[in-house]
């Protein structure tokens, strides 16, 4: 007896065409399902991607015949991981998704592994996959297509495969460029630049892509801030107290634009009184919170062409003078997935950098600022050693209605009346004047845990937003030429600073130097220099015509927005 080729041919077709139309639905309906998740896939061009990789599996499988399910069984298992993904962690295969496999140890993944087997995701992944599967075999099995239209077909796949063809070329140069790259900061600017994000594979390779790129940056940072130099400390300021706001259009705030509402009665309250230092010319950057924090943290010179990662964080040089070091973050957390965090927030809890820089970094995020204020030490621990608290709140980030407790609702829609935005802009400002005025609320808290000590607080936001103040917009906006208005609103930021009574009395030059200071213009990222000065540390990295309280303080240098526009020249016109 001879084997039945012909038959053995007809079945291996039909495995092959099976495995294709399989996969080719995998993959579209991921995209479907990633886009239900606010992924953003452009789904225009997300179903011609998998077409030539299916193409190729097609013929892959019908050559390997019986060897064929070495190739169907791990291609499945990557598809049926993705969909996994998307009930358990509501996102496709991104740059957190293997950031986790990369960080995972043993022990970790057999408890992630019995957690997930036994969820309600693992389930409705399974029977998604079955239910998928049930319509290629349907197609295999039943549907007939007449001889006349094998012909089109033909025509119409020759062309999807071309289109295919060019795309993933596209995608692959892209994941190329991306693999050179040793800034991750790259992957955040050009996240937008989404060909490589259509089929489960180049999704993994961006990831890791990532991964490759943040493994190098830490071993830079880390070993500048193994190399934090010091000279000497006088600890004039015994408390020094950085809080780090988040999107403010301090134009919504009666201490900046005397007409409007009160969104702001305690730091109002408090400046009435003199008690409340409001600097009126100061500038961001970025209008990017990632860019912001590199530059704010790094004590790389305003002036200079390098990277900030070629020079250490302020925080080590800190704690290396003796100051007890502590980072609250309301957005940069362990427990945080999304990409910025990973993007800025690993150089300051991945642990090796943060044991060299804090002595205390919160792992968890809150859903409300004042909630992350339960974290501050006592008034006897304060005491007790010379502290550096750094705050850094979530503040007015979008979605603004998210960013304050019910009870903080004092404006509504009715008695708002924005010059642009109509009913959906009342919403949009009633929401944002509810959020700074729980802001101003958090910001009279810490003042409040700190006023019977000798300590200084600092607020000012990382940078600015637009709140249909001049046109039909809100948020922030990347123009390829920055107007005044968007420089205005998005760049120009608030910066006041509170002294306590006892500190006033006990460092009257300081607090005469920080009078005198509040309308020369400033960058907020100058504020290292600034912190440096009040805690009396000498070190090569402090920078006097970069610290506004130094005689030495540079007041005609040029305040550069986004690398190419000088602010000063800009409103000058």
């Amino acid at each position: 007896m001879y084997p039945d080729l012909t038959k053995e041919r007809v079945n291996t077709s039909k495995l092959a065409t099976y495995s294709a139309l399989l996969c080719y639905l995998l993959c579209v309906f991921i995209l479907i399902l990633a886009n239900i998740n606010e992924a953003g896939f452009n789904l225009y061009y997300g179903w011609i991607y998998p077409i030539l990789p299916c193409f190729l599996l097609y013929w892959i499988v019908r050559g390997l015949r019986t060897w064929s399910w070495i190739l169907i069984i791990p291609i499945c298992a990557i598809l049926f991981g993705e969909i996994f993904t998307l009930y358990f962690y509501h996102t496709p295969y991104s740059i957190h998704i293997v950031q986790l496999l990369l960080n995972t140890t043993t022990s970790e993944s057999s408890d992630f592994i019995r957690d997930a087997l036994t969820s309600l995701s693992f389930l409705y992944s399974l029977l998604t996959f079955i239910g998928i599967a049930f319509i290629p075999f349907a197609i295999v099995k039943w549907l007939v297509i007449p001889n006349h239209f094998y012909m089109h077909l033909r025509y119409l796949g020759i062309v999807l495969l071309l289109g295919s063809f060019g795309l993933l070329v596209r995608s692959y140069i892209t994941l190329h460029e991306r693999f050179q790259e040793k800034d991750v900061g790259y992957f955040v600017l050009h996240r937008d630049d989404k060909p490589c994000y259509f089929t489960p594979v180049t999704r993994l390779l961006n990831g890791y892509a990532y991964a490759h790129a943040s493994s190098f940056l830490e071993d830079i940072v880390k070993n500048h801030l193994l190399e934090a130099n010091l000279d000497s400390c006088t600890y004039d300021s015994p408390l020094v107290v950085m809080v780090i706001g988040e999107s403010y259009d301090k134009y919504h705030s009666p201490l900046y634009n005397p007409d409007y509402r009160n969104t702001t009665p305690h730091l109002c309250a408090l400046h009435d009184k003199d008690s409340l230092l409001v600097f009126d010319d100061v500038v961001a950057p970025f209008n990017l919170t990632n860019e912001l924090m590199h530059a704010l943290f790094s004590t790389c010179p305003y002036d200079s062409l390098d990277k900030w990662y070629n020079y250490t964080l302020f925080p080590a040089i800190f704690k290396k003078a003796g100051y007890k070091v502590m980072f609250l973050s309301n957005q940069f957390a362990i427990h945080n997935d999304d990409i910025w965090n990973h993007y800025t927030g690993n150089i300051f809890y991945a642990p090796e950098m943060s044991t060299l820089q804090f002595d205390y970094h919160n792992s968890d995020i809150f859903d409300y600022d004042a909630e992350l204020l339960q974290l501050l030490p006592d008034i006897d621990t304060l005491i007790a050693h010379p502290h550096l608290l750094i705050i850094h709140l979530v503040g007015q980030h979008v979605s603004y209605e998210k960013r304050y407790p019910e009870t903080f609702r004092y404006y509504t829609p009715e008695d708002t009346q924005p010059p642009f935005g109509g009913s959906y802009g009342k919403q949009i400002v009633a929401d944002y004047d509810n959020s700074i005025r729980y802001n101003d609320y958090v910001i009279n808290r810490i003042i409040e845990h700190i006023k019977p000590l000798d300590a200084v607080m600092i607020y000012f936001s990382d940078h600015g937003e637009e709140c249909y103040d001049w046109r039909d917009a809100f948020m922030r906006t990347s123009e390829p030429t920055i107007p005044k208005e968007v420089a205005k609103y998005q760049y120009e930021t608030p910066f006041i600073v509170y002294l306590t009574e006892r500190y006033t009395t006990n460092h009257p030059e300081l607090t005469k130097s920080m009078r005198a200071a509040t309308h020369l213009p400033i960058y907020n990222t100058d504020i290292t220099n600034v912190l440096f000065h009040l805690a009396g540390i000498s070190t090569p990295n402090y920078y006097p015509n970069r610290d506004f309280l130094s005689p030495q303080y540079d007041t005609s240098a040029p305040r550069v927005l986004r690398f190419d526009v000088d602010y000063n020249t800009l409103m000058e016109k």
